[in-house]
């Protein structure tokens, strides 16, 4: 079995795409595209639970960067 990791550090992160079907947003799912400064093509994640909170979650830390009190 095969497995793939990438990492994108937070201050590299452009934009989050969040996309989902009818049955994703149903049950919890669905589909974000990490475009990052200096590459090409986005970073797909497919099937993320609660991916919409995630990809909230993720701009929030961003706002943030370089907070030494968030506590996030």
């Amino acid at each position: 079995i095969n497995i793939e990791e990438r990492s994108i550090p937070l201050k590299n992160i452009q934009d989050i795409k969040y996309t989902a079907s009818l049955l994703g947003r149903m049950l919890g799912y669905g589909n974000l595209d990490v475009e990052s400064a200096g590459q090409e093509d986005s970073e797909a994640m497919v099937n993320v639970g609660r991916a919409a909170p995630f990809r909230a979650a993720i701009f929030e830390a961003m706002e943030h960067y370089g907070d030494d009190d968030y506590p996030g």
